[in-house]
């Protein structure tokens, strides 16, 4: 992990933590990629919500990929402890444990954003932490992606819709 990365992760929690008190919601959604390796973590972001989200996004799963969401309760973590999992290359969802692996000379990537699109179209300050790992389209290439994705239930345009709607 680079000094930006880690700049990310420290921005993200001194951003949060005049609030902290106030995010008791911290949930983790994701996309993932099935492979003979086992499942490993394309992307995932981290949101902290002072209510529960009503109604959670219904896991997605085709040949290739899934996503899912959670709340670190029901795995029983902190935030930070959730960070240093991830970290440590391993995040346990309740579906299946996630692997975080990366391609020889890119190493774990972070980013942070103080203001998400869903929180700006309500006018609410909504941060969330970005972290990613390998990329779907050096394993399952751009168009076997997309196709995959057109053809489930429900469909999804491309990769990057499916990672915006988990």
């Amino acid at each position: 992990m680079s000094n930006i990365d880690d700049r990310y992760v420290a921005d993200f929690l001194k951003s949060v933590a005049p609030f902290r008190s106030a995010y008791r919601h911290a949930t983790f959604t994701y996309l993932a990629i099935k492979s003979d390796e086992g499942a490993l973590l394309y992307s995932g972001r981290l949101f902290l919500y002072s209510r529960k989200p009503e109604q959670p996004k219904a896991p997605f799963e085709s040949q290739n990929l899934f996503a899912g969401q959670f709340l670190l309760s029901e795995i029983g973590v902190e935030l930070e402890e959730f960070i240093e999992k991830i970290r440590s290359g391993t995040i346990q969802t309740p579906q299946r444990d996630l692997a975080v692996q990366t391609e020889e000379g890119r190493g774990l990537s972070f980013y942070f954003n103080p203001f998400h699109q869903e929180g700006l179209e309500v006018q609410q300050r909504m941060n969330y932490l970005v972290a990613r790992g390998k990329r779907v389209r050096e394993i399952l290439g751009y168009k076997m992606t997309d196709w995959e994705l057109r053809a489930e239930s429900p469909p999804f345009e491309s990769l990057q819709e499916l990672e915006r709607f988990h």
